[in-house]
């Protein structure tokens, strides 16, 4: 007996922009982890803006094709640095100012984070963190600020403010950076290898927590729930209990 599976692959349909998430036309829905890449390097997009200014004053181009050339410059300075994925680990001490558990995991409850170098306005903005629910881990407090580190193990400060206690995961991230064809596993209706497949997910896409038992976690991604493994993913600890 064979079974169809819908697959999220972002690269075989007509795709239009709804929430970070890229849907397809109504039936099927795909997931781009391409669109969850959502984090700018402000310092490398700002020296590239200030060399096409200059450019345009000691040569007559086109506004077009500046525009166009500006356009590809903001998304190559969008990627993330292709550095291997952190260690997981859940041990470590509290925090100087909550008293919780350090590192910890949490998510970004704003579209637009700021990733600072120091805990303060007065430290200057390394990246930018463009994905509401991305999973970051918790390392160290001061004051209102808290210093995180995303999957790619970029670290930072962000106001406490812009950080949500919901749980969100990222499906195999390190097997998302710098590779054209990125893998997908199976969501599945029970905690099990053999259960019916839900649909295929490509690795770098963010699912909310529902439930972990340490070995399998029951997530949503868009309208679709089901399990994952635990191990496959990035925003819980290994054989933590998430309820």
């Amino acid at each position: 007996m064979s079974v169809r599976v819908k697959s999220l692959d972002a690269r075989q349909f007509d795709l239009w922009w709804i929430n970070g998430w890229r849907r397809q036309r109504p039936g099927k829905v795909s997931i781009s982890s391409k669109a969850q890449n959502h984090k700018m390097n402000l310092a490398d997009h700002k020296r590239w803006i200030a060399w096409i200014a200059q450019l345009r004053l000691m040569h007559p181009v086109p506004g077009v094709v500046l525009m166009a050339f500006s356009i590809l410059i903001s998304i190559l300075c969008s990627a993330g640095p292709g550095t291997q994925a952190f260690a997981q680990s859940s041990g470590g001490g509290k925090g100087t100012v909550t008293g919780l558990k350090l590192p910890r995991y949490v998510s970004l409850k704003a579209s637009r984070v700021n990733l600072r170098k120091g805990p303060g306005t007065k430290y200057p903005i390394a990246w930018v963190f463009r994905q509401a629910g991305l999973p970051v881990e918790i390392i160290a407090e001061f004051e209102a600020w808290r210093q995180v580190r995303d999957s790619e193990g970029t670290k930072g400060w962000v106001l406490r403010s812009l950080l949500s206690g919901r749980r969100t995961v990222q499906v195999t991230p390190w097997d998302a950076n710098g590779k054209k064809e990125r893998p997908r596993i199976a969501l599945t209706t029970r905690a099990s290898h053999s259960a019916p497949v839900v649909v295929l997910v490509e690795a770098g896409v963010i699912a909310d927590v529902k439930s972990c038992d340490g070995q399998w976690c029951y997530v949503g991604i868009s309208k679709f729930n089901g399990y994952l493994p635990q191990n496959k993913l990035w925003g819980v600890y290994k054989g933590e209990a998430v309820n």
